[in-house]
């Protein structure tokens, strides 16, 4: 059987993430949801769900994963680039032609 974890517990488990922080990672599915008491407002977490989220937390840290936006942040840098060479030689004062007065009879 599972035991229960109150929020304190669950803050000293995690290295001590804020309240809001913890609030925060729950919105974002990324960190398990608490398990309603029935009394008022109160709230407890899984000691299993938390020790999960602590493993997964560990093996993510020592397993380099590709990040899949890499390609589409370099895509974005060169279009940037691009656009930012583009606006600089539209800047820039173009020569004109110089023409010779030419002599009228």
């Amino acid at each position: 059987m599972d035991h229960l974890l109150a929020l304190a517990e669950v803050r000293q488990c995690v290295g001590g993430l804020g309240q809001s922080t913890l609030y925060r990672l729950m919105q974002l599915g990324q960190f398990p949801k608490p398990v309603p008491l029935g009394v008022g407002n109160r709230v407890a977490w899984r000691e299993s769900d938390v020790q999960q989220w602590i493993a997964d937390r560990i093996a993510a840290a020592l397993t380099p994963t590709p990040d899949p936006h890499i390609a589409e942040v370099k895509e974005i840098k060169k279009l940037a680039a691009m656009d930012a060479q583009q606006t600089r030689q539209a800047r820039r004062p173009r020569k004109r032609a110089t023409t010779q007065p030419t002599e009228t009879p």
